[in-house]
């Protein structure tokens, strides 16, 4: 839960600082530290937020700053002020009249004068009391920093500095739009911490579920090694596949390519706005100069030829690349059937057996023997949307070739969509997977039900998404650098005099894949534990205490009975 408010508070400040760092950047005047402008910055709006309930005064200045009677009392490096009559009258002012003599040509005035004439005020402009006889622009003030014994102030209320000499980022437009990315990005802060506040109790549901999602994982170790054994098979059904590809792709027909001459270079390969003859179709040929066997065409020697691509496509590779998808869909519908069963069977375990029932053989038991099918047709309608989205690749290329530069934007935005759609599809079965684990109901029965059941609760589902992809993060990234370190130590230790770079990117590689699997299986199981949830909620069967089920993380968010209560 900390790790989860942490992360929170932490994107807050992000925004936040972002939107600062933009403001700043715009404000900075030529020549000046950008952490001395921030400072700058921060001091006027302080000072302008503690100001805003106090007396109201004028804070209007003109021209040098002759005549401001405003309120200011602190300086633009937020240093306390002075009084002038106080400073005068004091032997503060006895150190500080050289300094006062920098700007004034009469040097120190009386302190009834200070008195008449700035009724006790604080940053003032010093001509307003020396007289004719001065050159001071602005307001100023003596401070008690003894660092800092005399500096200039700004009116209350601005809080970007006043850049005579121009600022560093010299496009007027440049500072606008970053102006404005500080502004949205303060915004989005603002919206940020509201809606936080709004979904504070489905944050603290989602940090419940991933602490549900730990003990499953904690107290079922082995679940983990599900992705490692798919993607053993899969490396061996591609390897497979990849054999009887190659025999296919390799199969590129005599008449792929014209098999005439052609006068010049461009007729047989094409320009930039022209197809060639040899390259006008996908996978295209290349062009060679046969200048042993020319042949004359009207009177010119044509000894341009085209030579056959390397590769081609049928239908015969498009069922075996088909199948090819099909069965890495089928693949990763069982490795997330058998996590989302073995987390469902564990959920609904009395809590003084759980840990010590095998789960995760029984799950792989109802895979094969009760849900095949239904996983078989769910990875069956990814592999079709997939397969169409590479037909329309298929076709870009072509109108690559072609030079038709309309056709291949709309069938790149075809592919964008069918990508997008692809998106929602796979969560959908994810999903369905799980309902199919849950009530042992068909493929279509399970996503019409895992439909309406994220359209009833998608706030919830839209939260612990956002938490447990931040929590995954987390995972990966700790993973990864602690397998990073470690390794660097254990290499180190081993072989002290061999340079340990290429094995600490080894390590980094491995800990990030073995970071990626886990987190994979850790955020199956926390969707499960949701649905489970949401399965008791709308039921209203609660069973809680050592004989009941109900993980202890979420005995709080559901009405409770004893286990043996009818």
């Amino acid at each position: 839960g900390l790790c989860v408010w942490l992360s929170i508070f932490v994107v807050l400040v992000l925004l936040a600082v972002g939107g600062a760092a933009c403001y700043v950047q715009a404000s900075q005047c030529a020549g000046a530290g950008l952490l001395d402008t921030g400072k700058q910055i921060g001091a006027g709006a302080l000072i302008a937020t503690s100001s805003a309930f106090s007396d109201k005064c004028d804070e209007k200045l003109e021209g040098e700053g002759h005549g401001y009677k405003g309120c200011q009392k602190y300086t633009k490096g937020l240093n306390k002020c002075i009084k002038w009559g106080e400073a005068s009258s004091s032997a503060l002012m006895k150190d500080y009249s050289q300094l006062f003599r920098s700007v004034t040509a009469s040097g120190i005035v009386p302190a009834a004068v200070y008195n008449d004439r700035l009724n006790n005020d604080y940053c003032r402009n010093p001509c307003d009391i020396a007289g004719a006889n001065c050159n001071a622009k602005g307001i100023w003030c003596f401070t008690r920093n003894s660092d800092q014994a005399w500096e200039e102030c700004q009116p209350v209320g601005v809080v970007k500095p006043t850049c005579s000499n121009g600022y560093a980022i010299k496009s007027s437009e440049m500072r606008t739009l970053l102006e404005v990315c500080a502004f949205l990005l303060w915004a989005l802060a603002v919206l940020y911490l509201i809606g936080v506040i709004c979904m504070t109790n489905r944050i603290r549901l989602a940090i419940a579920v991933s602490k549900v999602a730990t003990i499953f994982m904690r107290q079922n170790t082995m679940i983990v090694l599900t992705p490692a054994v798919q993607s053993l098979i899969s490396c061996l059904w591609c390897l497979l596949w990849a054999l009887s590809a190659s025999f296919l792709l390799s199969q590129v027909p005599d008449d792929a390519v014209d098999k005439g001459a052609f006068l010049t270079y461009a007729e047989a390969y094409g320009t930039d706005t022209t197809p060639g003859k040899c390259t006008n179709s996908w996978p295209s040929g290349s062009v060679w100069k046969d200048e042993t066997n020319c042949e004359q065409i009207n009177g010119t020697y044509a000894c341009w030829r085209c030579a056959p691509p390397r590769y081609t496509f049928d239908w015969r590779f498009a069922v075996s690349f088909f199948v090819f998808l099909w069965n890495n869909a089928l693949m990763i519908a069982i490795g997330q059937f058998v996590v989302a069963a073995a987390c469902s069977c564990w959920f609904f375990t009395q809590n003084s057996q759980k840990g010590s029932t095998g789960v995760i053989r029984k799950a792989i038991h109802w895979t094969w023997r009760y849900h095949l099918g239904s996983l078989a047709f769910g990875s069956f309608i990814i592999a079709v949307v997939q397969m169409i989205r590479y037909v329309l690749y298929y076709y870009e290329q072509q109108a690559k070739a072609q030079k038709n530069r309309v056709m291949v934007i709309i069938l790149k935005i075809c592919q964008c969509l069918l990508w997008c759609f692809e998106k929602c599809i796979k969560f959908l079965n994810e999903n369905a997977y799980i309902q199919i684990a849950l009530h042992g109901s068909n493929f279509c029965i399970s996503a019409k039900n895992a439909f309406y059941l994220i359209l009833r609760n998608a706030l919830r589902f839209g939260v612990i998404s956002v938490v447990g992809k931040g929590i995954r993060v987390i995972g990966i990234f700790f993973i990864t650098a602690g397998t990073g370190v470690v390794g660097y130590f254990v290499f180190t230790a081993m072989y002290a005099d061999m340079t340990p770079t290429v094995p600490v990117i080894i390590y980094v590689f491995v800990g990030y894949v073995v970071g990626k699997l886990f987190v994979n299986v850790y955020g199956l199981a926390m969707d499960t534990v949701l649905q489970c949830f949401l399965a008791c909620e709308e039921m209203g069967k609660v069973e809680a205490g050592e004989d009941g089920y109900l993980p202890s993380p979420l005995r709080g968010w559901l009405k409770e009975k004893p286990a043996l209560e009818e």
